[in-house]
């Protein structure tokens, strides 16, 4: 239950501080995650280790200075109080995201739509002559790389967010990777994604478009386009089913358990680097080769260093975490402490 309490209080705290910002974070540099989430995380703590009001405001101290260093252009409100705290849920009123796949949230709803036609038409990529991906202003302009040269770029590109789930028919952590963003097959098609860009017009965000969609013109002159993704699979308002929600865990969980060297067509190996045995983890081991055997001794690290969770632990894990499932849609929370960010 404390757990429980301490995410929600990071969660409540980080919706406060990003409505508080009336300017597009992403236009000044900023990504969202790395400048809230830091604060999110300490008013989490805060409630875990049950602090005291002194001890929270303490931790917390200087987080209006902050917000105005960062905000594009000073219009950032750091001076009133937050009422709303403890009293009107964010997360109640608009659920829960989880981003079903590794890339930036701005390219979630066109991964759907290349999913879609993967699936539904099932074509040869190498006939694809033209793809085009119809994304709002804003949301483009978080995507800057057009041709990718590594996994940490391919995160913020669509090129790659629609050419790898047509390739592949997926987008786990095993699609990202160096030695995948770099396939020859995975570049072509890259090049041959366009961007139709729209208005910032979503009834609900103020950055987005009404709907994405991708649409590939074949060689042979036939069209395909997939049907308009309103909301991406993992939003709030489309929840992830209990088997995708289980899926995304484990592949988070389980990144790097398993090695595989890549073939053309196939799925490629995924993220991490192999350790010899026994060699701690900050010592640098050596990095997994494009084409080097499944059976490569050593422990293989994900891309932090930590060392991934064996299937059956990750597995009995989620299970245990899937008993707090009863708190996910429940509009009112009468069973929480009205003090949960008033430490006692």
């Amino acid at each position: 239950a404390r757990m429980v309490e301490a995410y929600l209080a990071g969660f409540e705290v980080w919706s406060v501080l990003a409505r508080r910002e009336k300017d597009y974070m992403q236009g000044a540099g900023w990504h969202p995650t790395g400048v809230y989430g830091p604060v999110g995380a300490a008013a989490a703590l805060c409630r875990l280790r049950g602090m005291s009001r002194s001890e929270t405001l303490n931790a917390l101290d200087g987080a209006g200075g902050f917000l105005q260093v960062i905000s594009p252009s000073g219009r950032v409100d750091r001076d009133s109080a937050a009422p709303e705290l403890g009293q009107d849920w964010y997360m109640a009123e608009h659920g829960l995201n989880i981003k079903r796949y590794p890339v930036v949230g701005a390219a979630q709803r066109c991964v759907d739509a290349a999913l879609q036609l993967h699936a539904d038409k099932r074509r040869d990529p190498a006939a694809i002559e033209r793809v085009t991906a119809r994304i709002s202003e804003g949301h483009s302009s978080v995507m800057q790389f057009r041709l990718p040269a590594d996994a940490m770029q391919a995160k913020f590109s669509l090129e790659f967010a629609v050419a790898a789930p047509l390739i592949f028919g997926r987008l786990g952590f095993a699609e990202m990777r160096d030695d995948c963003v770099r396939r020859d097959d995975v570049q072509a098609l890259m090049r041959k994604v366009q961007r139709e860009e729209g208005p910032d017009d979503d009834p609900i965000y103020p950055v987005g478009a009404r709907c994405d969609t991708v649409s590939v013109v074949l060689a042979d002159g036939t069209e395909l386009e997939s049907e308009p993704v309103y909301r991406y699979r993992g939003h709030g308002q489309n929840p992830l089913s209990p088997e995708e929600l289980r899926a995304k865990f484990m592949d988070c969980a389980t990144t790097g358990a398993r090695a595989s060297s890549p073939s053309e067509g196939g799925t490629p190996s995924l993220p991490g680097r192999v350790l010899s045995e026994g060699a701690p983890p900050s010592v640098p081991g050596r990095v997994l080769s494009e084409g080097a055997p499944p059976s490569v001794p050593g422990r293989v690290l994900s891309e932090d260093g930590t060392p991934p969770l064996p299937r059956g632990l990750a597995a009995d894990l989620f299970d245990r975490l899937s008993r707090l499932e009863e708190l996910s849609g429940v509009e009112e929370l009468p069973e929480l402490p009205s003090g949960l960010f008033v430490s006692r």
